[in-house]
């Protein structure tokens, strides 16, 4: 559908690609919910129509951003300054882009990291005996 509603509105053309498929995935998840609650009897609640500047955050799922010397360079955006409070470990699979109740933004990173070893108690090698 996003190719011909691109069509019908020059403007969605300004909006990066897979954030648009996310938008889309997310009504979906809505009205999926909607029709699972009017078939087991509860109250379904329609999902709403959120307009202009109603929505609180934004989702880049694989790429179209980039971290860089304090800058986080978002496509069809462009360089944002960001704080960051702890080094990013791991591979960054997905950034979620927020607004909070007072108004300010945050970078949500997403990554994938290596399982951590087992501490010994739980791998098995060590057994704990109680003779009490």
């Amino acid at each position: 559908l996003l190719p011909e509603w691109k069509k019908n509105k020059p403007e969605l053309k300004e909006v990066f690609s897979q954030t648009l498929q996310n938008v889309q995935e997310r009504v979906d998840l809505a009205f999926k919910a909607f029709f699972r609650r009017v078939k087991a009897g509860e109250a379904p609640g329609y999902p709403r129509f959120k307009g202009n500047g109603w929505y609180d955050s934004f989702t880049y799922p694989q790429l179209g951003f980039r971290l860089s010397s304090g800058k986080l360079r978002l496509s069809k955006i462009g360089d944002v300054k960001i704080k960051l409070h702890r080094p990013i470990e791991g591979k960054i699979k997905r950034l979620t882009v927020r607004r909070s109740s007072t108004g300010k933004w945050f970078a949500c990173f997403s990554v994938e990291i290596d399982d951590p070893p087992k501490p010994p108690w739980k791998d098995g090698l060590m057994a704990g005996i109680d003779v009490g």
